[in-house]
């Protein structure tokens, strides 16, 4: 035996010991030469002192690996989720408390250290592991598979663990790294989701990792409480929310917060209220939340990070599913641009249909849309986003009610049916999209694009009068106003006078009468110089509506009457129903009931024969002619009026209209001695009422107290801003 063998012999016996062997050979003498036992390897770096929450994960891996010592193969677990969320953190702190399973030895590293878009070289990873498991460096194998090879026979022995943090590629970098014990385990992070994992021959686990409730926010941020001076808990609220979810927010604006030169807690706060783009201020020293998301945006190919960027300029950070594809350009571009960015955990889905991009993930977003480069992408966005969000609001205009609209969509109706499926769709899927419309009004204002402003306004009237942000109504009229004036448009200008009086009129309080009635004067002049019949109607029956809010319904009639001679030899069947209503309500304030009776018994017909009749204008007509009937001791006819006036309503979206049904039906049924479903209804009123802002709580709320009930629930009253 050479001398260089017998430093290498550990044993010389007559058996042989290992996992297995296909053959064996029975000596009398039998020499083997067993290398040295290889190192026990204790890579791992500390264990995260500043853990919180995450009770449901750990459950979630422990369920996974329960049968780790029954597998065939070794375990493998991707956590995946997005920049800032605390991946490594997770599974560094599960790893530790493992660490006794795996006796073979405990492996890490790093597999993406500079942020660059080709993670570190897999055969200098296995050269490091190799070395650490105590292979000299002249017996290092030169091939990649060589490598592995080697790793999985060194590590057969005992069960290992290995950590395979910030993985930016799929099979390659993984199955060369998985341990040869079948009851090893491989725990993985990435901001991908690697799903072409599922496709490779090694099974794994995925654990997405979202971000933490504010609760446990909070209780990260106060580990280290004692280092912030000025700490006030009912301000950090405040800050929380703020920070979203992602634990690496939290640590910065920790270590702001108790840096005294920065001015300390309080300091960083009103920086951070004061903030156009609250993502700048996670910065301290060369840790930054844009460090933290830098990596993710470079990674992203062009198309994909152009929509990255339009995602920056939307004015919330959720979006519908359409609108993705639409800014990356159409189904195949943009159907594949949204992948990715789902997949890069930059987006993830919120409802059926819509996403939702981290808070300050968008901020993030939106500087990077606002630099001088980007300029002419920035500009064709935002006209992207006011033709799509136009388009759809047209389109919930035209479902809502078929009357005549100023503007070059609804000369489109065919256009504007293909948008949604039906109203219940329209108006389910709008109720998520108001506040950012709004927004891409004050936006379009701004650019200066005044028919595109009047356009929405147009488009939104529907909507705003069935209730939707009764205070911003006059604001976003008042801007069309302007724009109208801008553009010298005599019929345009009509048009936003009478939405803007409209607007004052829905809302019922005094002082907002009196700018209705200046506003509809306003319109009327337009109007006549316009020479616009249509428009010259719609301002007179608005200032008989004034008139008869006012309690004077002489003169309110007179002013319907001029409405109606208005559209002689005009095809307008609608107006002429609407008219024929209110006149009916004048007739009964005037206490000329017969008159009332016929007009609103006519209306509620031509309503209803519309060639798409008006639900909506059929249930009104219908529960003036049953408030007559109550008024006149007919208790039983009001309530089967108001049945129907309720079943009519069930189809439209028409809250406060149906509410004040539910408060007269409440009033009926007290009439006829039916205590327990008044209050019943009168309950329901009250929450619409509530909910709407309206006033008209005031009136529900005094009929429950005069039958002693009160809401089932504490209310502080209505909204009267």
């Amino acid at each position: 035996m050479s001398d260089p063998d017998a430093k290498r012999v550990g044993k010389v016996s007559n058996q042989i010991w290992g996992g297995c062997a296909d053959i064996v050979v029975q000596a009398l003498n039998a020499c083997v030469l067993i290398p040295s036992p290889p190192r026990k390897p204790r890579m791992l770096p500390a264990e995260p002192d500043d853990f919180v929450d995450r009770v449901a994960v750990r459950a979630l891996l422990d369920q996974m690996l329960s049968d780790l010592g029954q597998r065939r193969a070794a375990a493998v677990v991707i956590v995946n989720g997005p920049p800032g969320v605390g991946k490594t953190a997770m599974v560094l702190h599960y790893a530790y408390a493992r660490l006794a399973d795996f006796p073979g030895g405990h492996f890490y590293v790093d597999m993406n250290p500079l942020g660059t878009r080709k993670g570190r070289n897999l055969g200098d990873v296995l050269a490091d592991f190799l070395a650490e498991l105590g292979l000299p460096a002249d017996e290092l194998p030169t091939g990649t598979s060589a490598r592995a090879a080697r790793f999985r026979s060194f590590t057969s022995g005992e069960p290992c663990l290995v950590v395979l943090d910030n993985v930016v590629d799929d099979e390659e970098q993984l199955h060369h790294l998985v341990p040869g014990h079948p009851a090893s385990l491989v725990l993985v992070t990435s901001r991908r989701r690697l799903r072409g994992l599922h496709a490779g021959s090694t099974k794994v686990d995925y654990v997405p990792l979202g971000g933490l409730d504010d609760e446990a926010c909070a209780e990260l941020f106060l580990l280290a409480a004692d280092e912030i001076a000025d700490l006030d808990r009912e301000v950090l609220h405040r800050v929380i929310p703020v920070c979203g979810g992602l634990p690496g927010a939290v640590k910065i604006a920790r270590a702001c917060s108790a840096d005294d030169l920065r001015g300390g807690f309080r300091a960083f706060v009103d920086r951070l209220e004061a903030a156009d783009r609250p993502v700048d201020m996670f910065s301290i020293s060369d840790v930054s939340m844009r460090r933290v998301f830098d990596p993710s945006y470079q990674f992203l190919d062009p198309v994909t990070a152009r929509v990255f960027r339009a995602l920056g300029t939307h004015p919330s950070h959720e979006f519908g599913h359409e609108l993705v594809v639409r800014l990356g350009g159409g189904s195949g571009t943009g159907e594949r641009a949204l992948h990715r960015l789902v997949d890069a955990h930059l987006l993830e889905r919120s409802t059926a249909g819509r996403y939702r991009m981290n808070g300050l993930l968008h901020g993030y977003a939106q500087s990077l849309a606002s630099r001088p480069e980007h300029e002419a992408e920035r500009e064709e966005v935002m006209r992207t986003l006011a033709d799509w969000y136009l388009l759809r609001t047209s389109a919930v205009e035209a479902l809502l009610s078929d009357r005549w609209r100023y503007g070059p969509l609804f000369a489109d109706p065919a256009r504007l049916a293909t948008v949604f499926g039906d109203k219940d769709d329209a108006l389910r899927s709008f109720a998520a999209e108001l506040e950012v419309v709004l927004a891409v009004v004050a936006t379009t204002r701004e650019r200066k694009q005044h028919a595109v402003v009047c356009q929405f306004v147009e488009a939104l009237h529907g909507v705003f009068f069935r209730g939707a942000a009764p205070d911003k109504w006059p604001t976003i009229c008042k801007w069309a106003v302007e724009a109208a004036r801008s553009l010298g448009d005599p019929l345009l200008l009509a048009r936003m006078h009478y939405e803007s009086a409209f607007a004052f009129l829905s809302r019922s309080r005094a002082r907002d009468l009196n700018a209705a009635r200046t506003y509809y004067k306003k319109s009327l002049k337009a109007a006549r110089v316009a020479d616009h019949p249509r428009s010259m109607s719609s301002a007179l029956e608005g200032l008989g509506q004034v008139e008869s809010r006012k309690g004077r319904p002489a003169v309110a009639s007179r002013y319907f009457q001029q409405a109606l001679a208005a559209l002689e030899g005009v095809d307008h069947p609608r107006g002429r129903a609407l008219l024929e209503y209110h006149l009916g309500c004048s007739a009964s304030a005037a206490g000329r009931y017969g008159e009332a009776a016929r007009r609103l018994l006519r209306a509620h017909g031509l309503f209803r024969d519309l060639p798409a009749p008006d639900h909506f204008n059929e249930a009104k007509s219908l529960a003036r002619y049953a408030e007559m009937c109550l008024e006149a001791g007919r208790s039983e006819e009001a309530l089967t009026l108001l049945e129907g006036a309720f079943g009519l309503l069930s189809r439209e979206h028409a809250p406060k209209e149906r509410a004040h049904v539910l408060l007269l039906r409440g009033d009926v049924k007290a009439a006829c001695g039916r205590r327990e479903a008044a209050v019943a209804d009168w309950r329901e009123a009250f929450d619409a009422f509530i909910e709407l802002g309206s006033l008209r709580a005031n009136e529900a709320r005094r009929r429950l107290a005069r039958h002693a009930t009160y809401p089932s629930r504490p209310r502080s009253g209505p909204k009267t801003s």
